[in-house]
């Protein structure tokens, strides 16, 4: 009988851990529900599903613009977050980030290849990263650069600057604040964005 009860309580662990699973899967901008609404072009979708229920979540990017004054551009990028129930989505949370009225270059991207879904912590909730970058500059600077984790609809927010070698071994910027959410979080979730920013702090020019 304990044999029994061992195998059915292992079973039934095995099933829930199952059901907790996140899963996604890759989306093209046309498999995105109308009622999923969104300004600019979709970057980079997804589907996911975790132990609170089906989601699509996807970013995008207006490119550059023309200001409002003459000779001044603008730029702006969104991310968004929709729960699925049939052919009904509601919605969770968005980012919206910009830079208005530049009259030098102008820059509003997510870093390619940043926007991912993991759960580190095994708790069967996704959480949602993204890394970008803006910035208004007519000469070397550093560019403003975030990183925005969503774990359910709770914000997490790394905010500083990217890292420019302004001359031969000599560099600007490269510096970042946690905010009280992430301070919070599990080492293993810290570790993981402090990685994720090392990797794309130094400066790429286009």
């Amino acid at each position: 009988m304990k044999k029994l009860l061992s195998v059915l309580l292992a079973f039934t662990g095995s099933i829930m851990c199952l059901k907790a699973q996140v899963t996604t899967k890759p989306l093209l901008p046309n498999q995105i529900p109308a009622t999923a609404k969104y300004i600019g072009k979709v970057v980079k979708a997804l589907q996911l599903s975790d132990a609170s229920g089906t989601y699509i979540t996807f970013t995008t990017e207006t490119g550059i613009t023309a200001g409002k004054e003459e000779d001044m551009r603008k730029a702006a990028l969104y991310a968004y977050c929709y729960k699925v129930n049939g052919k009904l989505t509601t919605a969770v949370w968005q980012v919206k980030d910009f830079v208005d009225d530049c009259p030098v270059d102008v820059k509003a991207n997510f870093v390619p290849g940043s926007f991912t879904v993991t759960d580190l912590d095994n708790n069967g909730i996704a959480e949602i990263w993204m890394l970008y970058q803006t910035a208004c500059r007519g000469d070397v600077s550093p560019d403003t650069m975030k990183l925005i984790m969503y774990q359910g609809n709770k914000k997490h927010a790394m905010r500083g600057t990217t890292k420019v070698e302004v001359s031969a071994k000599n560099y600007e910027g490269g510096t970042y604040n946690m905010d009280q959410a992430f301070q919070k979080v599990k080492p293993v979730i810290k570790q993981y964005a402090v990685a994720l920013w090392n990797k794309n702090v130094k400066q790429k020019w286009e």
